[in-house]
């Protein structure tokens, strides 16, 4: 569970930064 909730946070945190770096 501790695994999946980082996965996620980091892919999360991933797109964030990527539509960040586009605009």
């Amino acid at each position: 569970m501790n695994m999946w909730g980082r996965g996620v946070m980091v892919v999360s945190a991933q797109k964030f930064s990527v539509l960040k770096n586009r605009n």
